[in-house]
């Protein structure tokens, strides 16, 4: 996706969320292209353009000579009914899980970044120097709340991207998983519920069963996430703990939530007195020309608790995560020390080094370079081969590509083909608690380099979605 891609589609998200708002009414005109691109500050194409995908979405409709205006069924539909679910973890989650350490598969399933994304050979030589002149980080323990030259180093790039922070505003954690754990057993209780965006990553739904917790499902909005009117909604009749959210290219889809939505989630969430948990593990890898923000620079009032990891840039293996838990922070390292004591030394010293010298954010626009092109070779192979009922939702970041497939198509017995045919893919019906609901979806990640085999096994998987 180019930057100019990347504009256009934020403006039309915005101008869908005005229609769903009825700021534009059913049958009413919209603002002409040099009228919006006076007020938007962009060149008229990228008008144009974000006109042409609302059309295409359905929402809009162009009328020769006249413009462009809110199509009659664009009025917001009577909302889908949302309640808590206790949640139960499959057998097909073990299959899949289970599935992900076949290194012999294609990694079709794989959303993390393969080995030849990665800076192997720098942090090879930064862990030998380690080694050498401080080899007690072999074997030491480092106590919560983690490495501090680490957490000085996660202090400076808060600052960078415009959120405030000092190295005691972070726990050091053993990856994402870790923080949101931490982070759900400092504010809810076994039996308690929690919401979260529909589709939902899947790894989500077994921390859940393990915790005792209830999961509030709220259905996305195309292009920009969680729906907050159904959020809303939802949350007065359910009485919720907390809201656990990935506003920043979320996973399945990897869409990104709008500046405007972010301010409006936070706003309302301090009103109502309920924590937001955000899963920012995706952040650092934007399609864009700028990091979006965290919900951190629009909280007032410490009603963000914001977790990441470098799993999605450096790799999954250093397992090494953090929080920033506000007023919470005390409750979680204690939770941290109770649990796990500590992360591992090493990892935490290799990774402070890193980012000390400055190799991260060089190392981080290649990477990201190397995703935008890997989703637009792999949306256009499953376009060319999967059929024409196929829609996939265009990530703004992230790593992976969300397809819809037709609705009688089985997920389940497609990742059953591919993996008889050493093809890894995560069927959709892991990523909500009722199985059903995304059964006729697939997630297919981009992590790993776009090889004429990879290709190939997109045909290969087409021939199982036309079966």
């Amino acid at each position: 996706m180019s930057v100019g891609k990347f504009k256009y589609a934020q403006i039309a998200n915005v101008v869908s969320e005005q229609i769903t708002a009825g700021i534009f009414r059913p049958g009413q005109r919209l603002p002409s292209l040099r009228e919006f691109s006076s007020r938007r500050g962009v060149s008229l194409n990228t008008i144009l353009a974000a006109y042409v995908e609302l059309e295409r979405r359905g929402i809009i409709e162009g009328r020769e000579s006249s413009g462009f205006y809110v199509k009659a069924q664009s009025h917001p539909r009577p909302s889908p009914a949302v309640s808590s679910r206790r949640v139960i973890v499959s057998d097909l989650a073990h299959e899949v899980i289970l599935a992900a350490n076949d290194d012999s598969a294609i990694p079709l399933g794989f959303v993390a970044p393969a080995a030849e994304f990665l800076p192997v050979k720098s942090l090879a030589m930064i862990v030998k120097e380690v080694c050498k002149e401080r080899p007690e980080r072999l074997t030491d323990y480092i106590y919560p709340p983690g490495h501090q030259e680490l957490r000085v180093q996660l202090a400076r790039r808060s600052l960078e991207e415009g959120v405030g922070a000092v190295a005691e505003s972070f726990l050091i954690t053993s990856g994402t998983m870790e923080a949101l754990e931490l982070a759900l057993r400092a504010t809810t209780q076994p039996g308690d519920t929690v919401a979260v965006e529909s589709p939902s990553h899947f790894n989500l739904f077994p921390l859940f069963a393990a915790l005792g917790l209830r999961a509030l499902e709220v259905p996305s909005e195309e292009g920009t996430g969680v729906s907050l009117p159904l959020l809303f909604r939802a949350l007065k009749k359910n009485k919720a703990k907390a809201v656990l959210l990935t506003p920043n290219f979320n996973s399945p889809q990897g869409w990104l939530m709008p500046a405007e939505k972010k301010r409006e989630l936070v706003l309302q969430m301090q009103k109502l007195n309920i924590p937001i948990i955000e899963d920012n593990v995706y952040g650092d890898v934007y399609f864009g020309s700028k990091r979006p923000p965290s919900l951190l620079q629009y909280d007032e009032g410490e009603c963000v608790i914001s977790c990441g990891s470098f799993s999605k840039t450096l790799g999954g293996g250093w397992r090494v995560g953090w929080i920033r838990g506000g007023k919470h922070q005390a409750t979680l390292e204690r939770l941290k020390f109770m649990s796990t004591i500590g992360t591992s030394s090493l990892p935490q010293t290799v990774i402070a080094e890193f980012l000390r010298q400055g190799l991260y954010e060089r190392h981080l626009r290649q990477l990201r370079r190397k995703l935008q092109e890997n989703s637009e070779m792999l949306a256009k192979a499953v376009l060319r081969h999967f059929g024409p009922e196929t829609k996939i939702a265009q990530p703004a970041g992230g790593y992976s590509l969300w397809c819809e497939l037709a609705a009688t198509v089985d997920s389940e017995r497609i990742f059953h083909q591919a993996q008889e045919a050493g093809i890894s893919v995560t069927p959709g019906a892991l990523f909500a608690t009722q199985a059903s609901r995304y059964n006729n979806c697939l997630r297919l990640g981009f992590g790993s380099p776009m090889t004429r085999k990879t290709l190939n096994a997109i045909g290969r998987l087409g021939q199982f979605v036309g079966e």
